[in-house]
């Protein structure tokens, strides 16, 4: 960890037997969560660098994750490449560590995760294996599917949602493919200019 202002190291925080994909830290500034390849998720202290919880998943590693606005759901995507099973998101209680649902994915790698600024809506960008540069809006209250778009080209590693949470924006490019970005409108659930 760095100081922001003046670039200073602060403290190493080490556990994590493997590749911290994502970090976050909460809404309220006392937690910081890291998911990892290890499969499990470590809550620490913001004022001692400490593990206060560890949950350990039974997923293969945990690739993108994300946060909502208001810290209450950490969302994590399981990376199980390699296996005929399908990729896994899932929604945990931040404050109890427990699954507030499960979402099964048609696609063996998840590329990245967004939750809009109401935290209605969650975004998922498809990865390598099949359904390639497929990009998905979930209800994150219900884990319900509510629009798909396939029009990347390639392996959606980037995503975000605006501040006013009307669109969703999707980054694709792996590779020698050519990088593009997309926008979603989330109202109308298409393409932008559709």
């Amino acid at each position: 960890m760095r100081d922001f202002a003046s670039g200073k190291e602060i403290a190493v925080l080490k556990g994590h037997q493997g590749w911290v994909r994502r970090i976050h830290l909460t809404p309220d500034g006392k937690s910081i969560i890291s998911c990892g390849f290890d499969s499990t998720i470590r809550f620490w202290n913001r004022e001692s660098f400490k593990v206060e919880r560890r949950i350990t998943t039974s997923h293969e590693g945990i690739g993108p994750s994300a946060l909502s606005p208001d810290g209450k759901w950490l969302i994590t995507a399981s990376r199980t490449m390699g296996k005929p099973d399908p990729g896994i998101i899932t929604v945990w209680d931040v404050a109890t560590g427990k699954i507030k649902t499960a979402i099964n994915g048609p696609t063996r790698k998840v590329g990245s995760l967004a939750v809009s600024p109401d935290g209605r809506f969650l975004g998922r960008g498809g990865g390598f294996i099949d359904k390639m540069g497929e990009v998905k809006v979930f209800d994150l209250a219900t884990g319900n599917e509510l629009a798909a778009f396939h029009d990347h080209k390639a392996c959606v590693e980037g995503m975000a949602m605006t501040p006013d949470g009307r669109w969703l924006v999707s980054g694709s490019g792996y590779s020698t493919s050519a990088g593009e970005v997309r926008m979603w409108d989330l109202k109308s659930l298409r393409r932008k200019g559709e």
